[in-house]
């Protein structure tokens, strides 16, 4: 196995591909997206849903859970959520076709057309970043089969005595 150096990680958001896009008819470089640039798209699609309420604690300063459970709410605005998640597909386009020198604002791929093109695009960038849906349903399945680093003692990375 081969020691990777700072470089080699770095240039892996540089590493552009040429595809094929049928709501275009064409074909777009894109790229993939960094773990910063994910990690901004992640934070945008979990703010459509607000919890009201304070914690509450009991005479022993533990938490009141039956407490907050009544006086806690979530609040989930359906058309706020659908638009942070168009946001969150554009901004992953913009950085995915800003590519060989051009840069792509959010505001002109919310201008693609024909309806579908983002939605595409996006799929794509995803894909190529390793961070679509299956990979992320993968993931979350890996940690409650294992319990998660932190709860195994055995999982990569971590020390045993």
């Amino acid at each position: 196995m081969a020691k990777l150096t700072q470089a080699d990680i770095l240039k892996g958001a540089s590493q552009v591909r040429t595809q094929y896009f049928e709501t275009l008819g064409g074909e777009l470089d894109v790229r993939p997206l960094t773990e910063g640039e994910w990690a901004e798209i992640e934070s945008m699609r979990g703010s459509g849903a607000k919890i009201t309420g304070s914690p509450r604690f009991n005479s022993k300063g533990d938490f009141d859970i039956k407490s907050m459970q009544r006086d806690m709410q979530v609040v989930i605005d359906s058309k706020e959520i659908q638009m942070l998640e168009f946001e969150a597909r554009a901004k992953a386009v913009a950085w995915g076709l800003s590519v060989n020198g051009e840069t792509w604002e959010v505001d002109e791929v919310k201008q693609l057309r024909p309806v579908g093109a983002v939605e595409e695009i996006a799929e794509f960038v995803f894909e190529i970043s390793g961070v679509t849906e299956e990979a992320s349903e993968q993931a979350r399945s890996f940690r409650q089969d294992t319990g998660g680093a932190e709860d195994n003692p055995n999982a990569p990375g971590r020390d045993t005595v």
